[in-house]
């Protein structure tokens, strides 16, 4: 009898701790992609509406097979994008270390070499340096 009890309270705590951590989620979602397209319909033939770019945060507003409707606040567009674009993670860009001042390399660096062509055959020939 405690046994079935203790069971029951754990199957309970189980389905809270879900429900809490599904009604957490806000149905927001990132895009994974360099760039996507947001359509008028869910279909690749529908007329493109607006362009998301990597790690802009999109609200699901339904689904529709392997389409999601998305609302993006920041341009308020409601269209639909291939759920293939979106992750549930969410994405921060951050500035990368800064390019190095680095003069380019000389433009006399090359490898010597000769190079001949004799009736349709070309032959190169490498000059290494000892």
């Amino acid at each position: 009898m405690i046994l079935r009890r203790l069971l029951v309270l754990i199957l309970c705590l189980c389905v809270l701790g879900t429900s809490v951590a599904w009604s957490a989620d806000d149905g927001s979602m990132s895009v994974q992609v360099k760039q996507s397209q947001v359509r008028t319909a869910p279909s690749f033939l529908a007329r493109i509406i607006a362009i998301l770019n990597y790690g802009d945060r999109v609200y699901i507003v339904s689904r529709q097979g392997t389409w999601s409707q998305i609302f993006l606040p920041s341009a308020g567009v409601k269209g639909w994008v291939h759920s293939s674009a979106l992750t549930t993670k969410k994405i921060v860009l951050k500035a990368g270390r800064p390019m190095s001042t680095r003069p380019p390399p000389a433009t006399n660096s090359h490898w010597p070499a000769r190079a001949s062509i004799k009736k349709s055959r070309v032959n190169i020939e490498i000059i290494t340096r000892t």
